[in-house]
């Protein structure tokens, strides 16, 4: 019999619990195993556009001096001439 105020936890509570919270750590376990999939597919995202980010850095450095050695050249061939 139970008195005012007094509360009985029975062992079937308990179990409800414990069963309840293991569910709940499984969904989270599979939620948390997305992400980090999810993360690493973008981490290598990020690696993939930042070479083709330096691969065009690279071009346009390049382009410069591809113009300024075919003038040098150009010059150089016109100056031989005469």
């Amino acid at each position: 019999m139970q008195e005012d105020g007094e509360v009985r936890i029975t062992l079937r509570d308990v179990y409800d619990a414990v069963t309840n919270m293991g569910q709940s750590i499984s969904e989270l376990k599979e939620e948390v195993t997305m992400l980090a999939t999810h993360n690493s597919l973008q981490n290598e995202t990020a690696k993939d556009f930042e070479q083709r980010l330096r691969r065009l850095e690279r071009w346009a450095y390049a382009i410069p001096t591809t113009f300024v050695l075919a003038a040098l050249s150009a010059i150089a061939t016109i100056v031989t001439r005469l």
